[in-house]
């Protein structure tokens, strides 16, 4: 887990769009981080938020090319 510190006026949207690149994780930042309820939009300066580490499952995915190919015709 990373911990980040806020400097005033951050935004917990735009952290977690910084740290993870995307809002993918935007309501397990704010479940893991029980002090951003109830907050107002820009967060105060020194606020510690804490951002989990989230492992990325790759698996080899067909090509949606090869998923059609094996399908049956509908008629």
């Amino acid at each position: 887990m990373t911990s980040y510190k806020c400097n005033a006026g951050d935004r917990i949207d735009s952290i977690v769009y910084k740290h993870y690149g995307n809002f993918t994780h935007l309501n397990d930042v704010i479940a893991v981080n029980k002090q951003l309820f109830n907050k107002p939009l820009s967060l105060e300066s020194g606020m510690i938020i804490n951002l989990p580490d989230f492992s990325v499952n790759v698996q080899h995915k067909e090509s949606v090319t090869d998923q059609c190919k094996k399908r049956k015709p509908l008629w």
